[in-house]
């Protein structure tokens, strides 16, 4: 079976959706919320997904390749949004963003770079200038790739359900994975009432300096990388990288 990335979007949203409830915060919302203040609107949010982000950062403009994703948007930001069901490499804005970010590794899911390269191009094309690009991604060793490799951890749990997440490395030339998932729903004596599974999106680790590139191909300026949500700089311990590129 050909693997589509808005199909397993529309598999894993579910899951995602139980995490983020369960779960303490992710620690990027009042990153993002500063930047929506700092740079201004339009914003538009690259990977709206069900809302986690938008709920907090309230985007003028919503994408997704995900139409069940995309579904229950409205219902968790409770905010007029317009959302848009299109692909990064060919979306247009009636009016240029002066701000475009993309929370949560967004762009790790474009496994293929020339792709990614015609989605930054595509954001720079509908980017107003000295208008921004805001996104965060992980940075990871191979050591630590091949740790986590088929490892089952238990992120979130609370008195109706525990959730369980496994992340299968399927390249580790390109450095792919898969997610993989599955909820027990308990029962009030805490036994499991019911189990589902979730099969979820891959995704590809990318190092610093292959998003440099990139980016420069698609004619952005790279302005910051940081190396975590407090603005710290990238050093070689940080498991984040935060890129700030301007439409010079």
């Amino acid at each position: 079976m050909t693997y589509s990335i808005a199909q397993a979007f529309d598999d894993w949203v579910e899951f995602d959706r139980l995490w983020a409830s369960t779960a303490q915060r992710f620690g990027d919302e009042s990153f993002y919320m500063s930047a929506v203040h700092e740079y201004g609107r339009p914003a538009v949010e690259l990977g709206i997904g069900y809302g986690r982000m938008a709920a907090h950062t309230r985007p003028d403009i919503g994408i997704d390749v995900s139409a069940d994703s995309l579904a229950r948007c409205p219902a968790t930001v409770k905010a007029p949004v317009q959302l848009l069901h299109e692909d990064f490499r060919s979306y247009r804005l009636e009016e240029p963003a002066a701000l475009s970010y993309a929370p949560l590794n967004s762009f790790n899911h474009i496994i293929d770079s020339d792709t990614r390269v015609q989605c930054f191009a595509n954001v720079r094309a509908n980017t107003r200038p000295e208008g921004v690009l805001l996104f965060d991604s992980y940075v990871i060793s191979e050591q630590q790739m091949r740790a986590i490799n088929q490892v089952v951890v238990n992120p979130a749990q609370n008195a109706q359900v525990s959730l369980h997440k496994t992340e299968k490395i399927i390249d580790f030339e390109q450095w792919i994975s898969e997610n993989h998932g599955y909820a027990d729903f308990l029962k009030d004596d805490g036994s499991v009432r019911q189990r589902k599974y979730y099969q979820g999106p891959r995704r590809i680790y990318i190092p610093p300096h292959q998003f440099a590139i990139e980016l420069g191909r698609a004619g952005w300026y790279v302005e910051k990388l940081w190396g975590g949500f407090e603005r710290e700089p990238l050093r070689e311990s940080s498991t984040k990288q935060i890129w700030l590129a301007v439409n010079h």
